[in-house]
């Protein structure tokens, strides 16, 4: 983490940790008495009477960043970069990283052209599954049976338009990401965006449909993780509350 260390005078000091969010670097700069935005001043600004800046780094992936600051590299501008570093996944921050490590860098704009580099484009994975609906006829006395038929895709398909507007509507009640619940391991976790139960049409049959948004692409053995977490969520119930 690189840290600025900004003076105003000889009036406060305040030592900023890099990134920071927008209202808390404009706070900051409010709280030293600079009136300046942050996109107007120098991360190598040192006036003896006005403001000063020095920047320090955590470690040598730090330092090379640091080095490769220029006076024009505003302080905004290496903010937005460090945010921009961790908002990246794990592993593309740690290839970032390595080749800052390795080759560093010669400015604050090849910095932003390696973090474009690294941001993985985001991905969607698609799993279908059986689609079963239970029928509760009426008796002659117009009483609901307990028993119901269990029927199939092929039938539900005829009133495709029917369940997708229920699923619709209970998404609409309930805005809860099922990525939110899942509790595997890390590698998964750290690449899974959303889950979004629905329903979709394959040659006349209608399957259950689960659209994944990912940052990056699973691994096998991830998939498999995956899949043994959605079919146990289909097992609990996820959507048997639908009724028409």
């Amino acid at each position: 983490m690189i840290k600025a260390l900004i003076q105003n005078g000889d009036d406060r000091t305040l030592l900023l940790s890099l990134p920071s969010a927008r209202m808390k670097l404009a706070g900051s700069l409010t709280y030293l008495g600079i009136n300046k935005p942050a996109s107007d001043i120098s991360c190598l600004a040192d006036d003896e009477n006005g403001i000063s800046v020095k920047l320090f780094g955590d470690d040598a992936v730090d330092n090379k960043i640091i080095t490769a600051v220029k006076a024009d590299t505003t302080l905004a501008s290496l903010n937005t970069a460090c945010d921009l570093i961790d908002s990246l996944p794990f592993s593309a921050r740690v290839d970032l990283s390595d080749e800052i490590y390795q080759y560093g860098i010669s400015s604050i704009q090849d910095l932003f052209g390696k973090i474009k580099a690294c941001i993985p484009k985001d991905c969607t994975e698609t799993f279908y599954c059986p689609l079963t609906v239970n029928l509760y006829e009426r008796n002659r006395y117009g009483d609901i049976i307990d028993e119901p038929d269990e029927l199939d895709g092929r039938y539900a398909a005829q009133y495709e338009d029917e369940i997708k507007s229920a699923i619709d509507h209970e998404n609409s009640r309930d805005d809860i990401n099922m990525a939110e619940y899942f509790d595997g391991s890390n590698g998964v976790q750290s690449k899974l965006k959303s889950m979004q139960w629905g329903v979709q049409n394959v040659r006349g049959e209608l399957f259950g449909c689960i659209r994944v948004e990912l940052t990056e692409p699973l691994t096998e053995s991830e998939k498999d993780e995956l899949i043994e977490f959605i079919s146990g969520q289909n097992s609990d119930g996820n959507a048997k509350c639908l009724s028409m």
